[in-house]
């Protein structure tokens, strides 16, 4: 069936409009906002105080540790409690850690979450958190 000329004049109109009508549409922006960096400012503080706290009190343990290790008569319980008390603390910073990430990824637009994630998936793209988030954001994540 033979396509008419007002048809081919419509759809050659239609395709050149829509991608223009895709550029002239501001695009969505991925800066962070003040608010947004603010919220990762307070979150890092945060976790550092409460990891700053956690880690002074594995070197008391560490020390205790240590010193039961190396006493003449090391005492096996004191051994398991100590061990179990580090890796209580341990897994506290780390538990801190990804408090703050599920907190900080709560705080981005879907778009900035896109945009860490498309980072992810490049070869040489960091993986610790603070990194990515310079990388993608850079000053507008200070």
């Amino acid at each position: 069936m033979p396509v008419s000329a007002s048809r081919i004049v419509v759809r050659t109109v239609l395709l050149l409009a829509f991608p223009l009508a895709l550029v002239a549409q501001p695009s969505k922006s991925v800066d962070l906002t003040a608010a947004q960096k603010q919220t990762l400012r307070t979150l890092q503080a945060d976790s550092a105080a409460k990891t700053s706290a956690v880690l002074a009190k594995l070197t008391e343990l560490a020390k205790a540790f240590n010193v039961n290790l190396f006493s003449d008569k090391p005492d096996p319980e004191l051994d398991r409690k100590l061990s179990e008390q580090m890796a209580e603390g341990l897994a506290d910073v780390i538990r801190f850690r990804l408090e703050r990430i599920h907190s900080a990824a709560k705080a981005l637009t879907p778009e900035q979450r896109s945009a860490l994630a498309a980072e992810l998936k490049k070869p040489d793209s960091p993986y610790l958190f603070d990194d990515l988030v310079q990388k993608v954001f850079g000053d507008s994540a200070k």
